[in-house]
């Protein structure tokens, strides 16, 4: 065997392998995704239940504990979608909370933001040292 045909099997074999390891790490990174794309869905899901047991009177706000836990997750919820899943006597209430906030109505907040401004208080108990209640007056 020629050193040019020794040559061509190394490279062939070089290529083999890159592609391999190419492959690898498409499918690593499409299950992270995949993953991650699962939490959200299963993060928004978990916020619309919430939302609609919470009652806009009582708020709370847990600020450093939200921001360590869930800061990367986004939901695509807007003030507009939020009120519509409050009866109508607690709308005015909510949009003046909002409007004290300077939140706008279509506005998209990540999760760790609707936290913090007090909208899925009901994960937030008084007892612990960080959170504070929240009245929306």
């Amino acid at each position: 065997m020629s050193d040019y045909t020794q040559s061509l099997i190394d490279q062939r074999e070089t290529l083999s392998r890159q592609i391999f390891e190419l492959n690898e790490r498409l499918r690593h990174a499409a299950a992270k995704d995949h993953a991650e794309r699962a939490e959200r869905y299963q993060a928004r899901g978990l916020c619309l239940q919430v939302l609609r047991q919470a009652s806009p009177k009582d708020l709370y706000v847990s600020v450093n504990y939200i921001k360590g836990m869930l800061a990367t997750f986004y939901i695509a919820l807007s003030i507009q979608e939020l009120l519509s899943m409050y009866p109508a006597e607690h709308k005015e209430e909510l949009e003046k909370f909002f409007k004290e906030k300077d939140v706008f109505r279509d506005q998209k907040l990540s999760l760790s933001e609707w936290f913090i401004i007090g909208v899925l208080g009901t994960w937030c108990k008084p007892e612990k040292p960080w959170c504070k209640q929240v009245k929306a007056e």
